[in-house]
């Protein structure tokens, strides 16, 4: 569905030779024209489209291939994303709050400053991805991929991550209490300066199954009051 290149249409008025160009839609005209709250664009081409600001709460885009999309600002709450295609799209700032992303492909996606409380992140690849200072309270991200990915400053608080790959994932100053990391790959991560009280690791002792993490500084479960 990408906007078409001008056009110059020619004919013929009254004897006299007449053109009418036919330019392509501005990128406000397209994000009216293709957009609205509750939109059914199932499997739709959106690739490269401007879609800053767009009204797309409720809307069904599942399936929808949105690679390198703005979605800069854009309004996705309660929207259906489910096996979309968003690799390198911008939804800084944009609102998914109960958004589904169930099995989404987000790999180097710009998540900057978006609202994800209560988005189903479930299988959804997210390798590379910046989510430096996101609020994932409560997402689900069980068996997400989020290979290199940028987390630094975010608040995990209560999210489940269990069975996720987490392999080389910044996790800087995170807050991880009550987070669910059981069977997750962390084979490498940066935890330096995470918060982890109550949460739950793969491990007990995360210094035994832990391999190549980094957890200077990091606030660490009471081990002494787990039951042995």
């Amino acid at each position: 569905m990408q906007p078409p290149s001008s056009i110059v249409a020619e004919g013929t008025t009254g004897g006299v030779a007449a053109s009418v160009d036919i330019t392509p839609p501005q990128p406000l005209a397209l994000r009216q024209a293709y957009t609205a709250p509750g939109s059914n664009l199932t499997r739709a081409d959106l690739h490269g489209t401007d879609l800053r600001g767009a009204d797309l709460c409720g809307a069904d885009l599942s399936g929808a291939n949105l690679r390198g999309t703005d979605l800069s600002r854009a309004g996705l709450t309660n929207a259906d994303l489910s096996r979309a295609d968003l690799c390198g799209a911008d939804l800084r700032g944009a609102n998914l709050h109960g958004a589904n992303l169930h099995g989404a492909n987000l790999s180097g996606a710009d998540l900057g400053r978006a609202h994800l409380h209560g988005t189903d992140l479930r299988g959804t690849n997210l390798r590379g991805v910046d989510l430096r200072g996101a609020n994932l309270r409560g997402v689900d991200l069980r068996g997400a991929t989020l290979t290199g990915a940028d987390l630094r400053g975010a608040d995990l608080s209560g999210t489940s991550l269990s069975g996720a790959d987490l392999r080389g994932t910044d996790l800087t100053g995170a807050d991880l209490t009550d987070a669910n990391l059981a069977d997750a790959n962390l084979a490498g991560a940066n935890l330096t300066d995470a918060n982890l009280p109550s949460a739950d690791l793969p491990s007990a002792d995360p210094s035994v199954d832990l391999p190549n993490v980094d957890l200077p500084r990091a606030k660490l479960p009471d081990l002494a009051s787990s039951p042995s």
